[in-house]
């Protein structure tokens, strides 16, 4: 069998909006050699065309095999969930029994619970957003509670976003109560567990919502991957990737759009599905044939990149918005519902690579304003500055995915992670969670069987110090009527952040980038700890010190911090009025201190081997304070880029050095 690659779990809503650009970055992924499986319901499955390229495709379930023929949308929604959940996880079973194991799941946003399936497995998990990154920023306001519904004010001011009116949001916001299952999926369900994510995907590329991708940043680790078309439009480095209208409108629209088409003097293609032809006016094909073609289905890419191409009237959904974008060609947005509104207002305001067909009071975009709005985006001065707009777009659409672009080096960065996460497997490494898990329940029975033979043994324990992290190890020691005495091994300064979190006074994700906390100094964000920080990174950790080290703390009959008093003095003050803590610092070795306790050289303890014989000869010929030390610490990893960088910056010191490399610190390339 072939040596085992990162292996990614591609998991779309089956829906062709949806598959296509997750179908995209899974080319790109195994562009760089991580192999692909793409899952999708059997009913999509047989009305696919054949996948390009060794991309395997796999089916589940989701209860509805034949169909979905009319189902409510939260029926749908919850059957999806309890059906999805038991084939999607047999899927992953038996790929790993056939010698395939998944290592990581790249599921759509609107899949939420396709994260649970992961993590109950220990897989990697990385969520999938399809539309934009504006679009899901207001979500993310709404599910905070940031931005208030129904909403009060005619304007809305969203950090990272510009100005916006009510009917540039998002449909189920703008007619708040519309939609009710969407609106609790978009705004609720596949929010409420993002931050447990490994990686937060977004189709879109940083130079297109540059300021909202910095804001968004500032509370989720997120990461552009897009735009996700085929290669052959973009940077052509992928080879054979060239395969790949309107929404649903009512008979009077249809009408309008037909006559705004027939009046303005221009060849129209417009795509009709087979469903809505119906709603075409009597006649409009024939008397048009000699200007226009109305068809049920075009392969739309090529039509957009053809040059005869000048203008593209859109509903404006996220994927034709950055197609168009993407190929430089202008645009009239009659955006109907969902996100449409709020990418419309990027392409008329932001972007200026169109302009808005506005719609009268009874919703109808009538012929006049269409003819108008085609007029203008192919002819004069406001034409040339659109179409300029739109070349510029397209430039930077295509330097995003050239070597070393934004979202190149993010989609490198995201195959290292899925090697250096396979390479972690192959030395049994567990994941943290998992192992806090196992050794809570392990560790408690353990435990307790060693006090209660120690008490046989007739050498009783009276307290147990133990770790802070091992919070559970109280609840041993209160179970069989022991002291117990908590062990902080970080500084006061640290716990009083954690534990302002743990109370609720210090609210994430950070709104401010300023934070006060009592005695404490003033701290930027990028002082606190990283968890912190970058709030969403490192799950695991985040629950163990912000939560469990906390939850049972006023239980402990002491608290030790490894500081001393006069070090964190205000700290350890303000402290002290709400925890009962003291200080038992530096603890350090005898000898470097008091030299009070004999034959106290070392800490006693490594799982490191010490390499004295190699490095204080070396030393004792260097003369005094001519050497720079370099640790980063036992845990610390650093990939490849900073090794050479802080290897650089020594060798170029002209200062003598000494460098404590652990051995899984050398990066494998």
């Amino acid at each position: 069998m072939e040596t085992h690659k990162a292996h990614c779990l591609i998991f779309p809503y089956p829906m062709q909006g949806h598959i296509n650009p997750m179908l995209q970055f899974a080319k790109r992924l195994q562009h760089r050699g991580t192999k692909i499986t793409l899952a999708t319901t059997k009913f999509v499955f047989k009305t696919l065309h054949e996948v390009s390229g060794s991309i395997t495709v796999e089916t589940i379930s989701d209860g509805f095999d034949e169909g979905e023929n009319g189902v409510a949308v939260d029926t749908y929604y919850a059957t999806f969930q309890k059906v999805g959940s038991e084939t999607i996880t047999e899927l992953i079973l038996k790929l790993k029994d056939s010698g395939y194991p998944v290592d990581c799941i790249v599921y759509d946003a609107v899949l939420p619970w396709a994260l649970r399936v992961a993590k109950s497995l220990g897989l990697r998990a990385a969520v999938f957003f399809t539309q934009s990154c504006a679009v899901n920023k207001i979500y993310y306001h709404v599910y905070t509670g940031l931005l208030k519904l129904p909403l009060e004010e005619s304007k809305v001011e969203i950090p990272g976003l510009p100005p916006l009116s009510a009917s540039d949001l998002p449909s189920f916001i703008s007619s708040y109560g519309s939609y009710p299952p969407i609106f609790q999926l978009v705004t609720h369900d596949q929010m409420k567990n993002i931050h447990e994510a490994d990686s937060i995907i977004y189709n879109t590329f940083y130079e297109l919502e540059e300021e909202v991708i910095d804001w968004t940043s500032r509370i989720l680790p997120i990461m552009t991957i897009g735009p996700t078309i085929p290669s052959m439009y973009l940077d052509k480095r992928l080879q054979d990737d060239k395969q790949y209208g309107l929404t649903e409108v009512d008979a009077e629209q249809m009408e309008e759009v037909a006559w705004g088409l027939r009046t303005s003097n221009y060849y129209f293609l417009w795509v009709v599905r087979e469903s809505e032809s119906n709603k075409l006016p009597k006649d409009l094909v024939k008397e048009t044939s000699d200007r226009g073609l109305v068809i049920s289905w075009c392969p739309q890419l090529e039509v957009l990149a053809h040059k005869s191409i000048g203008c593209f009237i859109t509903h404006c959904g996220w994927n034709s918005t950055l197609e168009a974008l993407s190929l430089g060609v202008p645009m009239v947005v009659m955006p109907r519902w969902t996100d449409q509104s709020t990418n419309a207002k990027f392409v008329t305001d932001i972007w200026k690579t169109g302009i808005k067909a506005r719609s009268d009071e009874n919703g109808i975009v009538r012929r006049d304003v269409i003819r108008q709005c085609i007029s203008v985006v192919m002819e004069g001065e406001k034409g040339q500055e659109i179409r300029k707009n739109a070349d510029k777009w397209k430039d930077l659409a295509r330097h995003a995915f050239d070597e070393g672009g934004s979202s190149d080096k993010n989609i490198k960065d995201f195959v290292s992670k899925l090697i250096q996460l396979v390479q972690e497997q192959k030395t049994n490494e567990v994941p943290l969670d998992t192992y806090n898990a196992v050794f809570q329940k392990v560790g408690s029975e353990n435990l307790t069987e060693l006090i209660l033979k120690l008490k046989d043994l007739g050498c009783p324990v009276d307290c147990i110090v133990y770790d802070a992290l091992i919070s559970w190890a109280l609840d041993v020691a209160k179970s069989l009527g022991l002291r117990a005495a908590a062990f902080f091994t970080q500084s006061c300064a640290v716990y009083k952040i954690y534990y302002h979190v743990y109370a609720g006074l210090l609210k994430l994700p950070l709104e401010e980038s300023k934070v006060e906390i009592p005695g404490l100094p003033p701290l930027l964000a990028s002082d606190l700890p990283s968890f912190f920080s970058t709030y969403g990174s490192y799950p695991p950790i985040f629950q163990m010190v912000a939560y469990d080290q906390m939850k049972n703390i006023h239980e402990a009959d002491w608290i030790f911090c490894n500081t001393f008093y006069k070090l964190e003095e205000e700290v350890i003050d303000c402290t002290s009025k709400i925890l009962p803590i003291k200080t038992i610092g530096p603890s350090i070795p005898s000898m470097y201190l008091d030299k009070r306790l004999q034959d106290d050289k070392q800490y006693g303890l490594s799982r490191f081997m010490p390499m004295t014989n190699d490095c204080m000869p070396w030393l004792n010929e260097r003369s005094t304070s001519s050497v720079v030390y370099v640790s980063f610490g036992s845990l610390a990893e650093l990939d490849a880029e900073q090794m050479e960088e802080v290897a650089q910056g020594l060798r170029t010191s002209n200062y003598y050095f000494l460098w404590r490399i652990i051995h899984f610190m050398v990066p494998s390339a």
